[in-house]
């Protein structure tokens, strides 16, 4: 039988190999040329003379967003997520995106029979 320890262990681990299977099928399409998926565009930015250039605050970004998940999942599988926590995380990733979305700019209605 399986203690409370191990069975936290072996989630962690398949929630690791998970995302990493997630991520070797994102690099194989990216490889595809007909693919719209391009990877680069998470942590590159075109430079003065058009050459692709690492762009400091997307790595932040993308490096806070990473850690930040896993502590959000560490803690949902050790029962020890709080309310704060998970506020916290939707407070930084989810309500920006959601604002995002709804401050886009709508195309108007058409009118009927135009």
């Amino acid at each position: 039988m399986l203690d409370v320890t191990t069975f936290k262990l072996a989630s962690l681990i398949a929630l690791l190999v998970v995302a990493l299977l997630a991520l070797r099928s994102l690099l194989i399409k990216t490889r595809d040329g007909g693919s719209p998926i391009d990877l680069d565009d998470l942590l590159l930015e075109r430079g003065p003379d058009g050459t692709k250039q690492l762009s400091k605050i997307a790595s932040v970004m993308f490096a806070a967003f990473v850690v930040t998940s896993w502590v959000l999942i560490y803690q949902t599988i050790n029962g020890t997520l709080s309310d704060a926590t998970y506020g916290a995380y939707l407070a930084a990733w989810v309500a920006p995106m959601v604002t995002a979305i709804m401050k886009r700019p709508q195309a108007p209605p058409q009118e009927p029979g135009s």
